[in-house]
């Protein structure tokens, strides 16, 4: 078994000491944040991609504690009705694909996303079928938001690099469970 930390845990340390201190307790490898709702304390992928120096600069300092970078983390809500926050994630995730490819990681760990009801600005986490509303809403979010962009959005992974990517299924997303993920 291997023991991995998910970065924005350590978000008030730099990445040197917060490597330094994980190789202290025995962890082996870390899943990174580069951007989306993890943030980018100890990575920002937008920057990254753009400059060979910093991306080495940051497999150096894996390498020096003897840490494993499986994977980066760019949970976000590409799909948010609200077109400006959508387009902010979906930077972050593009560019989060493109540097999995140039760092050589082939795991990405994102969000499904949530689309609102097609006649406001505000996600809505629709979890039931019934009343009948509730099935147009979903029906909406999965057929017209959801799987048309998960198609568009597997393609621009797989261009980057990316291997696997990783739903963390969590409430408030369509994919919560692994009915949902199965589904998409």
């Amino acid at each position: 078994m291997q023991l991995c930390v998910f970065s924005p845990a350590l978000a008030d340390m730099s990445l040197d000491a917060a490597l330094a201190y994980l190789k202290g307790l025995g962890v082996e490898a870390m899943e990174l944040g580069v951007g989306g709702y993890p943030g980018t304390a100890h990575a920002d992928a937008k920057k990254l991609v753009k400059d060979p120096k910093a991306r080495q600069e940051l497999l150096d300092t894996f390498e020096k504690h003897q840490i494993k970078l499986v994977c980066l983390s760019v949970h976000g809500n590409c799909v948010h009705p609200n077109p400006e926050i959508a387009a902010k994630f979906e930077e972050d995730y593009e560019a989060a694909c493109e540097l999995c490819g140039q760092l050589g990681v082939d795991h990405l760990v994102t969000f499904s996303g949530c689309p609102g009801d097609g006649k406001g600005d505000q996600p809505n986490w629709v979890t039931c079928t019934w009343p009948t509303e509730y099935r147009k809403v979903l029906d909406y979010q999965w057929n017209e938001v959801l799987i048309p962009y998960w198609q568009k959005a597997a393609k621009i992974a797989e261009e980057g690099g990316v291997k696997y990517v990783a739903l963390e299924m969590h409430p408030g997303f369509c994919v919560y469970n692994p009915d949902s993920l199965l589904r998409l």
